[in-house]
């Protein structure tokens, strides 16, 4: 069903919430829905229905994005930009933050499928990008951007280029300890 960034919102919704409950069936304890599309749309419904942890990728992507700058682009699926959750997320809890989204569509894309239509993969890279060029601090707004994460540093030079993994990892440690989950390290 990947990349989600294309897909409806109720396709999005069903998938995820399909996916929460096989992890359920494994007994796990916690949830990180790794997709930031997946997180904009269906993590409240997810919350909603299961009893468990569920941690997205927009809350502590903005927890600590916003600890090192109060301008942030956010480079995303459609899906993410158009579902506004980085600027609404923004306004509630940081209201300082100034988010600037830009959809970047052919990035999930061309981590997915290898595929480079319209130039080699770094001028594909560096087309997608061309908004964000002179900003401070970009957010990789999906989870497949990590994998090109060199080459958006490399288009980006003066830029901080943050990438959530590990805001979400530090999240699902603190939601886990609280729950008083013992961690094998």
């Amino acid at each position: 069903h990947f990349p989600y960034g294309n897909k409806s919102k109720e396709q999005i919704i069903s998938f995820t919430l399909e996916n929460i409950q096989s992890m359920l069936d494994q007994n796990v304890k916690a949830v990180v829905i790794a997709c930031h599309t997946a997180s904009a749309l269906a993590a409240e419904e997810a919350r909603r229905e299961f009893g468990l942890p569920i941690i997205d990728m927009i809350a502590p992507t903005l927890a600590w994005a916003s600890q090192f700058s109060n301008d942030l682009v956010v480079i995303a699926t459609e899906g993410t930009v158009d579902s506004e959750a980085y600027p609404r997320h923004a306004k509630r809890y940081y209201p300082c933050v100034k988010i600037k989204c830009i959809p970047c569509p052919k990035l999930a894309s061309l981590v997915e499928n290898s595929q480079f239509q319209g130039g080699t993969p770094k001028d594909v890279i560096a087309s997608q990008l061309e908004k964000a060029w002179g900003a401070k601090t970009v957010v990789l707004g999906c989870t497949h951007y990590t994998a090109i994460k060199k080459q958006i540093e490399a288009c980006l030079p003066y830029t901080r280029v943050f990438d959530p993994s590990w805001a979400v990892a530090y999240e699902l440690k603190r939601k886990l300890e609280e729950k008083e989950v013992k961690l094998c390290v």
